[in-house]
């Protein structure tokens, strides 16, 4: 049976991979901006190349953002819905399930702020319906 921790533990680990990626991402930014400044011919061959993988690489990060936001969401709710009960039934003890609950109701009210930022954000000229 999965509980709601499981999940919460599922999303936290999805989180960190987003982090990685993100961070990978700024360290080929830097990677980009050397090789541009150098002005050989083949370093800036290879910055364009290493440009286009950046760019997949933010649309990837963009994406697994929205939706680890998204998940956060919804996890942080069922942490903070799930009765005391419920989580003494599952092993653990009163004060841990209301460490729990609050770590629920936290993650849901950053989560649900975040996503209002994001949902706030105006979409690409490129991206929009015509």
């Amino acid at each position: 049976m999965v509980t709601v921790i499981d999940k919460y533990r599922r999303w936290y680990d999805e989180r960190t991979k987003l982090y990685n990626l993100m961070a990978r991402t700024k360290r080929l930014e830097k990677r980009i901006e050397n090789l541009d400044a150098d002005h050989h011919p083949k370093h800036q061959a290879r910055a364009m190349k290493l440009m286009g993988q950046h760019s997949r690489l933010v649309q990837e990060a963009s994406r697994l953002s929205y939706t680890s936001t998204r998940q956060a969401v919804t996890i942080g709710d069922e942490l903070a819905n799930t009765k005391i009960k419920n989580y003494v039934a599952i092993g653990i003890g009163k004060k841990e399930a209301q460490k729990w609950q609050a770590v629920g109701l936290a993650l849901k009210g950053a989560a649900s702020h975040a996503l209002k930022k994001l949902d706030a954000i105006p979409k690409e000229a490129n991206n929009e319906p015509r």
